[in-house]
């Protein structure tokens, strides 16, 4: 991926590598409605504002990583 400052807001492109998604499937999510935190339209294009979107990366991996701790035994069933 490549390095830009942390103020500039991020692509749409570039929010779907980080996602690990293709790009047209973010855009049709956008579309459809889900909420995608950090997402602006500018003209027919969409950015976000890189601080909303990484924040929520992370609270949301937090959240993952404290359920499993919570309950290992979903963890190990999902292995099986």
């Amino acid at each position: 991926m490549t390095e830009m400052p942390e103020y500039e807001d991020l692509t749409l492109s570039q929010a779907a590598e980080i996602l690990k998604m293709r790009p047209k499937t973010l855009y049709k999510r956008l579309l459809a409605g889900d909420e995608i935190p950090g997402a602006y339209r500018v003209g027919k294009g969409w950015r976000f504002h890189r601080a909303a979107f990484h924040l929520r990366l992370t609270l949301d991996q937090w959240r993952t990583m404290k359920q499993n701790q919570e309950n290992p035994q979903d963890e190990l069933a999902a292995d099986d």
